[in-house]
């Protein structure tokens, strides 16, 4: 997820993320998974905020022109199952 800086803080990225997680869960998903960069404290925040446990790390996982590679962070959490319709 991305949102542009001057549209950031304004709970967008959290808008997206649910409608994600609530697409994901009506097609069966049960669980989901992530990486993100272990050096972005914002997106970090965003996943912990929606549930997201951190799982593991891979290592050198973002190659960066210029600079360091960057670890990754696995994240998951479980999907609640959608509630049932009511024509069945």
């Amino acid at each position: 997820l991305a949102t542009l800086p001057g549209f950031r803080r304004r709970g967008l990225a959290m808008r997206l993320l649910g409608a994600a997680l609530a697409a994901a869960a009506e097609v069966g998903a049960r669980r989901v998974y992530l990486e993100v960069a272990a050096d972005d404290p914002a997106a970090i925040g965003l996943y912990r905020a929606a549930g997201f446990e951190e799982l593991g790390r891979r290592p050198r996982y973002y190659r960066r022109v210029g600079e360091a590679s960057g670890d990754a962070l696995v994240l998951g959490r479980a999907l609640a199952a959608p509630a049932p319709s009511p024509d069945g």
